[in-house]
């Protein structure tokens, strides 16, 4: 700026440093050199009879001012930094430079697309679109988390849960084609279970022998015809089919036995049988994390702890527990649920019934699912990402990961 007002200007370089001084100390410009000329009235030439009308002592001189070559450049300087500041945020805010938040689990930053962190590589960034929190598309490819479906078709894909999904060809269970599904009939039933008009599948495979005039879900887990009661693909050869009910969760009992995930639980005693959340369960005699006895616990004070569905920490006067494991060491007074699979008390951070060696207990908190920070490092599970915390946001997870990984 100042070259060219001096090349093409004709302005001097004390004008143009003294206009840059006021402007940053945020004063106004008084250009001393500002004259107000009075401008000359030409009268017209008249005879010495014609009476000349003298203006009123109440009127001003009509003046014209001369602008200042200091004031308009404060104008110049002023637009020239706006117009360059709109330029730089618009060419910033349009561009990859800023993280776009999409639905879900998918980002974008830096000219890329990622899945929790993860550089979903073969993405086409002007079309890509997520569908939802694992399912994208661009005008190329379709993505089940960061994996591209193979032979899945963009144009007629469609997202049908977290799980399945179809396109004009195929029916898909995360990434997997379906074989041999009918698409005009094909229906989820829950996040296991989906059927057609031939077949019913767990989890995208066919479970055979289904009689599907009287086949009904029972739960998430279990389903039964008139022949059978089913826990996924498998046939639960104990079962008893007309007393069969199940229970909370993973847990299911008949007139013989009580079961976790189809298999029969030897140890449990029908009639005091009790479900305490989706994995625990107690009898007069035992605690059980699934299927196991929680050895030494006492059952008269165990209780699941954290507010998450799918919680698998727990305790009771002696203990505290992951799943059926002792963690040893932990401060049951200070002990305390973070998430599903992360915990802290006044002395450690766990990754499940594991000590997060070096992590700070008094920063430690879940970034999202798999990450977590502390003021000195980032952590996916248990391991050290070497990732700057600051960096490590819930909705920048690619901040989360090294450069290296």
């Amino acid at each position: 700026i100042t070259k060219t007002l001096q090349e093409q200007g004709g302005w001097a370089e004390k004008d143009i440093t003294d206009v840059f001084s006021v402007v940053e100390k945020g004063g106004q410009i008084q250009n001393p050199k500002v004259e107000k000329v009075e401008e000359k009235v030409e009268q017209p030439e008249t005879n010495q009879t014609e009476q000349i009308q003298q203006p009123k002592l109440s009127e001003k001189p009509k003046t014209k001012t001369v602008p200042s070559r200091l004031g308009l450049l404060v104008v110049l300087l002023v637009a020239v930094i706006v117009g360059a500041g709109a330029l730089w945020y618009m060419n910033y805010y349009t561009e990859s430079n800023v993280e776009q938040e999409l639905p879900s689990n998918y980002n974008i930053k830096e000219g890329g697309v990622y899945y929790m962190g993860w550089l979903v590589e073969e993405a086409d960034l002007s079309t890509f679109e997520a569908l939802n929190e694992n399912y994208a598309k661009d005008q190329n490819n379709v993505y089940y988390e960061s994996n591209v479906i193979k032979k899945a078709d963009p144009s007629t894909f469609e997202a049908l849960s977290e799980y399945y999904s179809k396109d004009k060809n195929n029916a898909y269970y995360h990434w997997r084609i379906i074989e041999g599904v009918d698409l005009s009939t094909f229906e989820i039933l829950n996040e296991n279970y989906t059927r057609d008009k031939n077949y019913v599948y767990s989890s995208g495979y066919v479970i055979e022998g289904v009689d599907l005039s009287t086949f009904e879900v029972l739960s998430e887990w279990y389903i039964k015809d008139k022949n059978n009661v089913y826990i996924f693909e498998r046939v639960i050869k104990e079962a008893n089919l007309l007393t069969f009910e199940t229970l909370n969760g993973i847990y299911a009992k008949d007139k013989n036995n009580v079961y976790c995930l189809g298999h029969v639980i030897k140890e449990a005693n029908l009639s005091t049988f009790e479900v305490l959340g989706e994995w625990y369960a107690k009898d007069k005699n035992n605690v059980y994390s699934f299927k196991d006895v929680i050895k030494g616990a006492d059952f008269s004070t165990f209780e699941i702890i954290g507010e998450y569905y799918y919680s698998y920490y727990s305790k009771d006067k002696n203990n505290v527990y992951y799943g059926e494991g002792v963690i040893e060491g932990a401060d049951l007074p200070t002990f305390e649920v973070l998430s599903e699979i992360y915990a802290k008390d006044k002395n450690n951070v766990y990754f499940a019934y594991d000590v997060i060696e070096g992590a700070d207990p008094s920063t430690f908190k879940i970034v999202r699912e798999y990450y977590a920070k502390d003021k000195n490092n980032v952590y996916r599970k248990d391991n050290i990402t070497g990732a700057s915390p600051s960096n490590c946001i819930v909705k920048n997870l690619n901040g989360c990961v090294a450069p290296t990984e």
